[in-house]
This record gives structure tokens, C-alpha cells and sequence, in this order.
């Protein structure tokens, strides 16, 4: 019997003295009293919502079969918030695995231990609401009373143990000052910004992926209060801080001012009803950073719609160059591979055959019910003692190899995806870009773009749109799926 032992405390729970080893002690002897194996899922996290890694993973284990029971200290510690324990007990469920609360000892299999159970759910919901608020109000009481509540000090600062106040860090000081000033200069953009503290050698913050300072990192030191003594509530409420201020309000101000200027001249040439055909699913195919749109105005000519690979300012290696492209032949080439998209008349009866059979909806469905009632029984009796391990392990093998073999070979999101696709070209010709952008959307997660290349690399279509796509010949690797090469017009 494979138990997967899931203890968890947030950060609040480990500042009041509660301790992952006193859960894990309990679990560990509860496992060996009864012969279990024990596999370990540990972090700390708070469980207001089930986005949490380490949680993920074993739920995702206990679905592929490799657990038989899925343990926690207390309910709490897996679950607050009542609807996602209702939704991972029942996905559980479904998987023939047991789900065991030490302290509490549930008795899931009655309809008095599940009452009794999300009862408990409910009431730790509503001590997790309470905390949340008691914790808003507390840290606006700490903002008021000129302290931080970031849960890391600003770059250029360190916090202090003993009263919790951040103090200038000497080492990191030096480059909040450099950056300000170098802007202050009215020369240097943000990239530009970035490239002096690179040079300089500063280290940027620990969050920095790519271990060189960003645009969008110089962008966050100098637009940042913290800087002039300031601490902020919420997104703009801010409070003079019990810190010491290591730029100067007047040497602030002209930077603000400097933004300002800046972005007010950029927005006058800006679009703002620009809309952009691969906005939010195009990629570079070098480097895979989503390509950034953006409209350049020509003096004396009309404004050009370009993508671009946002690697420079993202400080990440990337072959692409030139690093941006016109958008117009990008879409052209698009355009073409979407309105050649043609499937055969007999499409659905070939997905079936690439599936090699076909059964009833109700029938696979009802027989799918049957069997994860029985896996849910074989559990109780395992429990009970009534099967060895070895007969336990068996027979629950066969029934999961039959609930994976029960799949429908065309699903309805696959057929509703098939009449989509049916009617895309004759849909994609009249549609406005809007509509186009949204359509591409709906049916790709990514559209890779070579841009020097000025042409679509390759496609990747959402899962119920992939065995339509291999319906289309296209070549087909790792995922994607790569039109015949055109050549790009490199005269536009």
C-alpha cells in the first residue's frame, strides 16, 4: 500500500511555531502501524488554494495510479477553502485512492463520516476567511505605522532581525543610485539603464531569472517609493516609512517627470484601437519569448505594425536577427496556411479508425461509473483486511488498465473542433482582425515566428485540434506542426 504524505505551513503558520516534522511524525507512524510504504510531499504553502507544486504533484500521482492512499495530519493542511476539498476528495474518489485526516479519522466510505467531514471543511473556511482579514488589517496597521509588509526588502536594502525595519545594504546601495542618476541624465532609456548596471557589475535581485538586470527590473527600482522613505498599502496607498530614504525626492521627481514626458510622447503616436493578429500566441521560434507588437511611425509615411523579439530586453540570448519584422507579411503568411486548411470529407470517420474502434457514449461512460465504484469497494476491503496486498495490487491494476482503455477516439470537443475547422477559411476571409486574433486564439497555443525569416515557423494547436491537424498532412514534431516552407518577400 503506497501512502503519499502531504504536510504543509504557511509562512504565518511557521512565524507562530507550527512545524512540518510534528506532522510528518504522525503521519510516518500511522503509515507503519498499518505496513504502508511512505512517499513524502512536503512545502510550505498556503492552502487557501489548491496552486500549490508540491500538492499538484500528488495529485497528479495519485491519478496515474501510482498511490493507493493520499494522507494529511489534519484536513486543514490539504484543504481551506471547502470547494476545492469537495473537488480533490472526489477526484480521489475516482481513482480508487483513499484519502486519510490523522487527527480527525473520517470515515469516507458512510454518508455520516462525509458529512461530518465537509462540516470540518466548512469551518476551516471560515477560520481561514477570518485569518485573512485579521491579517489585511494587520498589515495595514504595520503600513501605517511606517513598515514594510513585503515579504522581501527592495533591492539596495536589507531588513533588519531585531525591529523588522529595512536598512541600506552598502553592497547593493550603490547601483539605486547609479540607475537614478544615469536616468536623470535624459539620455538612457530603461534598456540603456540596465546595460550600465550589467556593466558595472551590480548583481540584480534575486528574482531576476536571468541573473542580468531587465528593463522591466530598472523599471520597478524607478518607479519605486520605498526609495524616498515611503511604504505602500495595497496598489497606491503609501506612508512615510520608518526607513532611511537612499534617493533624494528631488532626484525622484525629475526621474518621474522624465517618465512622464517619455510616455506621454509615446502614447500621442501610439494606436490604442491597434489590434494585433498574434497578440497573446505569438512566439519567437529562437528563443521562445512571446513577440512583442508594437505600431513605428515612418516621417512622411504611414505607421507599420511590427513584431518583435523582446530577448534585449529581457537581457536572454536570442539568434533572431534582425530582431523585428513587418507584421502585414507575418499575417499574410498565416492567412495563406489557415485558409488552406481543408478536411477530407470523411474526417470523422478516419478519426475513428486512427483510434481503431468506437463505442457508445453511454456505454463506455456507464461502464467507467461501474468500475471506479468497484475500485472504491476493492479499497474498503483492502482496508478491512478482506485482500492481501498482493490481490489488492492485482486486481486494481486490471481495473485501471480498463478505465484507461475506455477513451472515446472522438470526443465531442474533438468533433466540435472538427466543424470549426470546417468552417474556418471560409470564416477567416470576411472576418475583422479582432475576430481573426480571437479565432487563433481558440484553436493554437502557439504560433512560433521565424523573424528574420519574416514567415510562421511552426503551430501548435489546442489538444482537441491536434488529430485534425495530422488529418492535413502537415509535418508533425514534438507538438508542432510545420507548414511547406514559402519564401519570405524580403523587398516589403
Amino acid at each position: 500500500m503506497r501512502a503519499g504524505i502531504y504536510a504543509r505551513v504557511s509562512r504565518e503558520e511557521m512565524a507562530a511555531g507550527y512545524s512540518i516534522d510534528t506532522q510528518l511524525d504522525a503521519m510516518r507512524q500511522y503509515a507503519r502501524d498499518r505496513g504502508w510504504q511512505e512517499i513524502d510531499y512536503v512545502e510550505s504553502h498556503t492552502a487557501r488554494t489548491d496552486d500549490r507544486p508540491r500538492f499538484q504533484q500528488l495529485m497528479a500521482d495519485a491519478e496515474a495510479g501510482l498511490l493507493d492512499v493520499v494522507m494529511v495530519h489534519r484536513l486543514d493542511r490539504g484543504f481551506r477553502n471547502l470547494l476545492d476539498q469537495l473537488q480533490g476528495i472526489a477526484r480521489l474518489r475516482t481513482a480508487g485512492v483513499a484519502f486519510v485526516s490523522v487527527l480527525e479519522a473520517f470515515d469516507d466510505s458512510s454518508s455520516y463520516g462525509r458529512l461530518s467531514q465537509n462540516l470540518t471543511g466548512a469551518i476551516n473556511q471560515f477560520y481561514s476567511d477570518e485569518l485573512s482579514e485579521k491579517t489585511r488589517r494587520g498589515k495595514a496597521a504595520r503600513a501605517k505605522d511606517g513598515k514594510s509588509n513585503a515579504s522581501t526588502t527592495p533591492y539596495g536594502y536589507a531588513r533588519d532581525a531585531e525591529d523588522g525595519v529595512d536598512v541600506p545594504d552598502p553592497d547593493t546601495l550603490p547601483a539605486v543610485v547609479l540607475a537614478f542618476e544615469t536616468y536623470a541624465r535624459g539620455n538612457m532609456s530603461d534598456t540603456d539603464v540596465a546595460g550600465v548596471l550589467n556593466r558595472a557589475g551590480y548583481p540584480p535581485s534575486g528574482r531576476a531569472k536571468s541573473g542580468r538586470w531587465t528593463r522591466e527590473g530598472v523599471r520597478y527600482l524607478l518607479t519605486n517609493r520605498f526609495y524616498v522613505g515611503e511604504v505602500r498599502h495595497g496598489r497606491r496607498t503609501w506612508y512615510p516609512g520608518q526607513h532611511e530614504p537612499i534617493v533624494s525626492q528631488e532626484l525622484f521627481d525629475q526621474v518621474q517627470a522624465l517618465r512622464s514626458k517619455r510616455n506621454a510622447s509615446r502614447g500621442g503616436r501610439r494606436r490604442s484601437d491597434r489590434v494585433y493578429l498574434l497578440a497573446g500566441v505569438g512566439v519567437c521560434a529562437s528563443c521562445g519569448l512571446g513577440i512583442v507588437s508594437q505600431t513605428a511611425l515612418n516621417p512622411g509615411r504611414r505607421d507599420v505594425p511590427q513584431y518583435f523579439c523582446p530577448s534585449r530586453r529581457r537581457s536572454v540570448t536570442c539568434d533572431a536577427y534582425p530582431a523585428l519584422t513587418r507584421a502585414d507579411v507575418v499575417n499574410e503568411h498565416i492567412g495563406r496556411i489557415i485558409t488552406s486548411l481543408q478536411l477530407p470529407e470523411d474526417w470523422r470517420r478516419r478519426l475513428e479508425e486512427l483510434a481503431n474502434h468506437r463505442q457508445d457514449v453511454a456505454d463506455v461512460e456507464g461502464r467507467r461509473a461501474y468500475l471506479a465504484a468497484k475500485l472504491r469497494r476493492l479499497r474498503e476491503l483492502y482496508l478491512e483486511g478482506d485482500y492481501g496486498k498482493g490481490e489488492y495490487d492485482r486486481l486494481k491494476a486490471e481495473m485501471l488498465a480498463e478505465l484507461e482503455s475506455l477513451r472515446q477516439p472522438a470526443p465531442p470537443e474533438v468533433e466540435e473542433a472538427g466543424v470549426t475547422l470546417e468552417a474556418l477559411a471560409t470564416a477567416w476571409q470576411n472576418a475583422p482582425v479582432r475576430l481573426q486574433s480571437e479565432m487563433l486564439a481558440n484553436i493554437f497555443q502557439e504560433v512560433r515566428v521565424d523573424i528574420p525569416g519574416r514567415r510562421v515557423h511552426s503551430l501548435k494547436p489546442w489538444p482537441p485540434f491536434v488529430p485534425l491537424f495530422r488529418l492535413n498532412n502537415m509535418e508533425e514534431r514534438d507538438g508542432y506542426f510545420y507548414p511547406e516552407d514559402e519564401p519570405c518577400n524580403p523587398g516589403r
